[in-house]
This record gives C-alpha cells, structure tokens and sequence, in this order.
C-alpha cells in the first residue's frame, strides 16, 4: 500500500484504536505504536489485536514477513520453516524474477502445496500455523484477545484461544486455483468457511508479495466475513456497553 491512501489508513487505525482504549476505560498510553501484533492493552495488562479494517471490502493484513523477520527468528517450528521455504526461491531483486517469472511461479507453486499439506496434516499444525500469523508478538509473546469491529462501529472481542479453537474447526485449507489461462495454480493458501448461505468462502488468503514489499509473505483476511464465522459459533454475545460485545469466554476474563 501507497502514500497516500497508506497515511488515511493508519491515520483511521489510530482514530479506531483510540475510540476503543476510551471503551474499555484505559488511557491513550496503553495504545502500542508500531508495527507488532498488540494494538493495545486492557486494564490486566492483556494484550489485544483490533482488527478494523476500513477497505471497503473488509480486508484486513494479518501479517506480512520477509525472510529476515525477527518474528521467524523468534519461532522455530514447522509452519515458520515451510513460509521461509515459500520466500527463498525468490532471487534477491524484482529484476532477477521478472526475468525468470514462470520458473519461480513453478517452484513456489510446489513449496505452497507443501506448505497447505503440512497445516493439513492435523488439527495441530492447523493451529500452529494460525497461532504464528495472527496471534504470535515479538519476542514470541502472545496476543490474549482478538477485536473485530463491523460496519456499525461495534467491536467483538474474543479471547485469541477461543479464536483458534473455531478457526481450526470451522475452516478447510486449500491451494488457490487459477481463474484465467494466464493464473498459475496454487500459488497461495487459502482458509475457507461457511457464510450465511452455507457456501465456503475465502476468510485468509496467504500469498508471497511480487510486486510492492516484494518477497515477503503475506497473510490477510476479510474481516467481515471470519466475524461471521466466529459470531456463529461462539456463545454468548453479551452487549455490555453501546458498542462493545464480549463473546465466548471473554464475556467471563475481559476486564474493562
């Protein structure tokens, strides 16, 4: 994303995050600058990620990591090892791989099948995969509750496991299939769930970025449709304030 839509972005983000340290009752102080997974913390000192997103299709970045990251150096275990396998086939300059375009889509297209086998294999893995993307701060630190805001301003918060629990429950994984004859197949991995008409439909799309922030690994979702998923499996959903709604067992272990 670009100067200048990038600066609105950001700029709504902290408007966004600062309407909501004032709903929970904590002081501006507790917001978290930068680019980590925690946006704020709450009155335990529990750490929060606010998704709310304000693309008008509800896209939101999850993460988005080149090899180098602290956060891959931070944690070592299968999902990290295959996303960096996914990086490395890339060269180092843009140049090199417009040269070489079809060659690398091949061997991308090889290592993001291993990878979708890999978060296949068991509930497990599953989770490891989503743990690292969504809920894994610096220093491995973990982020406690995840907020989702829709389009009327309200804000769902859940606790980050029980977020795991239904997204390893509720999603299938699979490789991205190409559209046109010019698309490559299986150039990303997909999570798919159920919206309100039983179809399955992308909720998180991982991908490797060849264009802007080239070689890095990308993780975003659509915000509005993985509320869907979560507000219908996740019981209670307790308004507690105009505005804020705690759901599953955060309605029991968040403090405002």
């Amino acid at each position: 994303m670009k100067s200048p839509k990038a600066s609105r972005v950001k700029k709504a983000g902290h408007n966004t995050e600062r309407f909501f340290a004032y709903l929970i009752g904590v002081k501006n102080k507790n917001i978290v600058t930068g680019t980590g997974k925690t946006d704020l913390f709450n009155k335990d000192g529990k750490r929060i990620s606010l998704k709310s997103s304000h693309d008008k299709k509800g896209r939101s970045q999850i993460c988005l990591y080149k090899y180098s990251s602290k956060y891959f150096k931070d944690t070592n275990n299968g999902s990290t090892k295959r996303m960096q396998e996914c990086l490395v086939v890339f060269p180092p300059t843009h140049g090199e791989y417009s040269a070489n375009k079809q060659a690398i889509k091949k061997l991308l297209q090889e290592k993001m099948i291993a990878l979708q086998k890999y978060i296949n294999t068991n509930k497990a893995n599953k989770r490891e995969f989503l743990d690292f993307v969504f809920f894994t701060d610096h220093d491995n630190k973990k982020i406690d509750f995840l907020v989702v805001t829709d389009w009327d301003s309200n804000f769902y918060v859940f606790e980050a496991s029980e977020v795991l629990d239904i997204f390893c429950e509720h999603t299938k994984v699979e490789n991205s299939k190409a559209r046109h004859e010019y698309e490559t197949t299986a150039l990303k991995v997909i999570f798919k769930g159920m919206n309100e008409k039983g179809k399955y439909i992308n909720l998180i799309e991982n991908e490797i970025r060849t264009s802007t922030h080239y070689r890095t690994f990308l993780s975003v979702g659509n915000k509005l449709k993985y509320l869907f998923v979560l507000l219908s499996n996740i019981k209670p959903q307790i308004k507690v304030k105009p505005g804020l709604i705690l759901c599953g067992r955060a309605t029991k272990n968040f403090n405002f």
